[in-house]
């Protein structure tokens, strides 16, 4: 059982006390390892996870049979969303990016203690709008800017959720984010990395200039991190 009055997961960070206090007998922490799937599409969802370390990905499946990338989530929040807004399953997938832990919650538990609490919530529903503003952001990335502008929002979003510089992904990884074949990302990342702002390895990549990915990304990244601040963490 949790005991903790500081947990590093942002959002139980920004519950009111006694919110916080009603959820802490309910969570559990767990590690996370790499390609564990965290919810399941269309299977009804055991446990929300508020990630404590380390990145999850929310994939949607494409009329092709592929996968894409729509949200990442770090310990800004949490994974199974739509149980904040009553559903019991989605037709998305969330598995493990980056290792790390979470504090998870029996999803009855997370429901019965927003009943009880309209502060809880509230601020719970707040964290909803912002998965949705991201969503939206991912959308609109896909739809208009450029392979170098996605792998720049992408590294900048996974940077917000690692630990130091050094961030693991392969490739593949990435392609399958960006919605582009691994010889487009080859590309992206190696422009990038000419004009040092990243530091290619095997299995990894190292920020080396964040604020040159900033300029790269453009208005594609930045507002739902904003956003963020003003209704989740204020």
């Amino acid at each position: 059982m949790f005991r903790s009055t500081s947990p590093h997961n942002l959002l139980l960070r920004s519950l009111a006390p006694e919110d916080l206090h009603r959820l802490a007998p309910h969570l559990e922490i767990v590690s996370l390892n790499s390609e564990d799937v965290l919810v399941q599409p269309n299977i009804s969802i055991e446990y929300a996870y508020f990630i404590e370390k380390g990145m999850a990905s929310v994939v949607t499946m494409t009329p092709a049979g592929g996968s894409l990338e729509i949200s990442n989530i770090g310990r800004e929040g949490m994974a199974g969303v739509c149980l904040l807004l009553d559903l019991d399953q989605t037709p998305l997938r969330t598995f493990v990016q980056m290792t790390g832990s979470a504090l998870r919650i029996r999803a009855e538990a997370l429901k019965e203690a927003m009943d009880e609490s309209g502060s809880l919530r509230r601020k719970l529903l707040r964290y909803a709008h912002i998965v949705m503003m991201q969503t939206a952001e991912t959308a609109v990335a896909l739809a208009r800017n450029t392979v170098n502008q996605r792998l720049a929002r992408w590294l900048l979003l996974s940077h917000d959720r690692a630990d130091g510089d050094e961030i693991p992904m392969t490739h593949e990884r990435l392609a399958l984010a960006l919605g582009v074949r691994r010889s487009g990302v080859t590309v992206a990342m190696a422009e990038l990395e000419a004009e040092h702002m990243i530091k290619s390895r095997r299995g990894k990549i190292i920020v080396r200039d964040r604020g040159k990915l900033i300029d790269i990304a453009g208005g594609s990244y930045g507002r739902s991190e904003t956003e963020y601040r003003r209704v989740v963490s204020a």
